[in-house]
């Protein structure tokens, strides 16, 4: 009973727990029952209205943290290199992952959400670690891409295939705040 009650001098605080007669509950429901809710001071919590609230104030102040973020990848490539054409061949190409990245989601008909939100100064990061260890290994073989290949490239090949299994894998996880086309996933195949 004491971790469902608790009382203070002056009020009792109780913990209920509630599960919808379905499998899915609309996000917008169970936001205007928080809201209903709340006139009568009582609190209504779960996966789903934490992972749409969070979204929304981590969207709010996106650009607080893309601006440190972009600055320290620009620092990181001019101590790595300390040569203009290597530091814009190293930004054009987390350039034009990002652009992939963006036109796959568009296809694919994704929308952010806060999992995929946290990974990118993740994947960010793996971008500018494989950025500087490629072209050093250019650097250090005059260019020679077959050493480059059989000296670094292997190494990076496979960080990059099980950074992608790892990902790949949280894709088909039961979290409701993965994408919509895994939530589907899931969702069709539970039994009703």
């Amino acid at each position: 009973m004491k971790k469902f009650v608790a009382r203070t001098p002056d009020e009792w605080l109780v913990m209920g727990l509630i599960y919808p007669a379905t499998n899915r509950v609309e996000a917008a429901a169970l936001t205007g029952l928080s809201t209903r809710l709340a006139e009568n001071r009582a609190l209504l919590s779960g996966w789903e209205l934490l992972g749409s609230t969070t979204l929304k104030r981590v969207q709010a102040k996106m650009w607080q943290l893309v601006t440190p973020m972009v600055l320290l990848v620009l620092a990181s490539l001019w101590f790595a290199f300390r040569r203009p054409t290597e530091i814009l061949l190293g930004a054009a190409v987390l350039l034009l992952s990002g652009l992939c990245l963006l036109a796959t989601m568009a296809v694919a008909g994704w929308s952010w959400n806060l999992m995929n939100l946290m990974a990118l100064p993740l994947m960010l990061g793996a971008g500018v670690d494989y950025t500087i260890f490629i072209q050093l290994a250019l650097r250090r073989h005059g260019g020679d891409l077959g050493l480059v290949r059989r000296s670094v490239g292997r190494a990076l090949m496979l960080c990059g295939a099980t950074a992608m299994a790892g990902f790949g894998s949280l894709g088909f996880s039961s979290n409701p705040a993965w994408p919509a086309w895994a939530e589907s996933a899931r969702w069709a195949s539970a039994p009703t």
